[in-house]
């Protein structure tokens, strides 16, 4: 079961390859790794890097951040990836490969599938902005703008599972008392 952890956004980086905010709990409040990170609007992300005091937050906008999804209305399955664009730039996120006889339109809702192990099946992605076929005809991709406000969330809950509680609780997570790095996504 998910428990979540409440925290603050205190830091923002849209500037360099990788769009991130950082929350203020990390590892000893039982903050993971590869953990869902939502708003009361939904789905912005997965944690990335943490330490034992901060988490870094890869937003949904990033092109690395990729989401296994379904739309609500057509059960429609897809994996949903960043477009790159400014975390408050919409749409922020597509999916390609959409079969091309699959029903999906203009507002239909977007949810995470719970395929994939990292996002509990469910939370509210966004919705349909767009749908064109490809050039081949073979298939459809659809253009999504997300619920949740990207970069511009004060606070935010990180899904934690009991096993994350319970190392925070023994203090058995690696780096505990360790400075977060200066530079979370080393090359």
């Amino acid at each position: 079961s998910k428990h979540l952890v409440s925290c603050e956004v205190i830091g923002r980086d849209s500037t360099g390859w990788w769009q991130t905010i950082r929350l203020d709990k990390g590892a000893e409040a039982g903050v993971a790794e590869g953990r869902a990170v939502i708003t009361p609007d939904g789905l912005i992300g997965r944690t990335v890097a943490v330490s034992g005091r901060t988490a870094d937050v890869l937003l949904l906008s990033d092109p690395t951040c990729r989401v296994s999804v379904r739309l609500v209305r057509s059960g429609v399955l897809g994996v949903m990836e960043g477009l790159g664009g400014k975390p408050d730039e919409q749409p922020a996120c597509r999916i390609d490969f959409i079969s091309r006889t699959a029903d999906v339109q203009e507002g239909d809702e977007v949810v995470s599938s719970g395929m994939g192990g990292v996002f509990p099946k469910g939370l509210l992605v966004g919705r349909v902005v767009r749908v064109e076929m490809e050039s081949s005809g073979l298939y459809q991709t659809a253009w999504i703008d997300v619920a949740a406000k990207l970069g511009r969330s004060e606070y935010a809950f990180v899904a934690a599972t009991e096993g994350d509680l319970a190392a925070a609780a023994k203090g058995t997570t690696d780096d505990m008392n360790a400075p977060a790095p200066i530079d979370s996504h080393p090359e």
